[in-house]
């Protein structure tokens, strides 16, 4: 079952997405997530959760004490990635998953302060992010401060 903030993230993050598919390189993979395991344990939220793919959660980074994670959904894993965004409680996380076909694959919006955050192909167009305001923060993992 989906958390109802995975629903309301995804229509907020469509727009990024749609945004940023115009833009980019042309080869969008993401090694993260064919590599042999997590660099730090991965919550029991996510491993839990039939809406991702059996251990394909991958550690991303941490930016303002929210830990980020790459997977790859339960329907099409090959062609998709989620971006999963945990907070201090098993209770505070979010995501939002899109097909893997430009710079930006998906990006969560929201918390305090408001910020945007995407999970990033590898070999982005990075002056083209840059000069849309976005930081890298960690491999695949950037920031928009609004």
């Amino acid at each position: 079952m989906m958390s109802t903030k995975s629903f309301r993230v995804a229509g907020m993050t469509l727009g990024v997405v749609l945004a940023a598919s115009a833009c980019g390189s042309t080869s969008h993979d993401l090694a993260v997530l064919d590599s042999e395991s997590s660099t730090q344990p991965v919550p029991e939220v996510i491993q839990s959760n039939e809406q991702f793919a059996d251990d394909s959660a991958r550690y991303l980074g941490e930016i303002d004490s929210y830990s980020y994670f790459a997977a790859r959904p339960a329907s099409d894993g090959d062609h998709e990635a989620c971006l999963i965004q945990v907070g201090a409680t098993s209770d505070d996380w979010l995501s939002g998953c899109s097909t893997i076909q430009s710079d930006i694959v998906v990006g969560l919006s929201g918390g305090v302060p408001q910020q945007e955050v995407a999970l990033v192909s590898d070999d982005p167009s990075t002056d083209t992010l840059e000069e849309n305001g976005w930081e890298h923060q960690a491999e695949n993992l950037w920031q928009r401060p609004n």
